[in-house]
């Protein structure tokens, strides 16, 4: 896993391949990689075949930025999803595009989709939907002669799994389909983020577990210590 991450040390230099990738004129899959997801690849083989079918793999958090210290490689800077992808958005935004987001409910997700998207169309949908409705919905609203932008925010590994039917489905498509988590909660408000500066010193984990300890104790608490265990061993 930590081998197949695309390390970059400038963003421009990740904005580069992803034009690069355009040209192929096909669908990729963006993923973002921290401690939870190395933990999950563990317990789920779906998702580890989601990560595994990522066109882009990028690092989060400082968790991976240390094991892949100690294995000697470059980590990076750190690309998490919830500063990078507004930041893809805005690019494909000042572009022909057409965007699509599946993910957390309303009015949550009208609101990502309003502060995401200024130029082009989006369409949206709650992620609370079955698989075959989220692909009827992106059936209906696909378009063949622009780059589609579709932001999957429906939470690990669902959103890894539905990533890869929707790139063997829409085979004469081309775009972007991205695994955002809990990004439409985080951009509409609807959860408040870690003050900047907690942000840069890389220790977002700890305001998140203050702020949700019942939600995200397994995750952090008893999921960072497993996650170094496994990574010495």
């Amino acid at each position: 896993m930590l081998d197949k991450i695309n390390i970059y040390n400038r963003e421009e230099d990740f904005f580069q391949d992803l034009e690069i990738f355009n040209l192929n004129n096909q669908f990729g899959i963006i993923s973002f990689f921290n401690h939870h997801c190395f933990n999950l690849c563990y317990q789920n083989e779906n998702y580890q075949k989601g990560i595994l079918n990522s066109d882009f793999l990028l690092r989060d958090g400082i968790g991976v930025k240390l094991a892949l210290k100690k294995m000697k490689h470059n980590p990076g800077i750190n690309l998490n999803g919830t500063d990078l992808i507004p930041k893809i958005f805005n690019y494909y935004d000042n572009k022909n595009s057409n965007f699509l987001i599946i993910g957390s409910k309303m009015p949550w997700v009208s609101i990502a989709s309003q502060k995401l998207v200024k130029n082009n169309k989006c369409n949206y949908l709650d992620g609370f939907q079955s698989d075959d409705v989220c692909l009827n919905f992106i059936a209906k609203n696909i378009n063949n002669k622009l780059t589609n932008i579709i932001l999957l925010a429906m939470g690990m590994p669902r959103q890894e799994n539905l990533g890869i039917k929707i790139k063997k489905k829409f085979v004469n498509h081309s775009g972007l389909i991205i695994n955002g988590g809990g990004v439409v909660d985080f951009v509409s408000k609807r959860k408040r983020r870690a003050p900047l500066f907690i942000r840069r010193i890389g220790m977002e984990w700890l305001f998140r577990l203050i702020i949700e300890p019942k939600r995200l104790f397994n995750r952090y608490v008893i999921g960072i210590p497993i996650f170094f265990f496994r990574i010495l061993k």
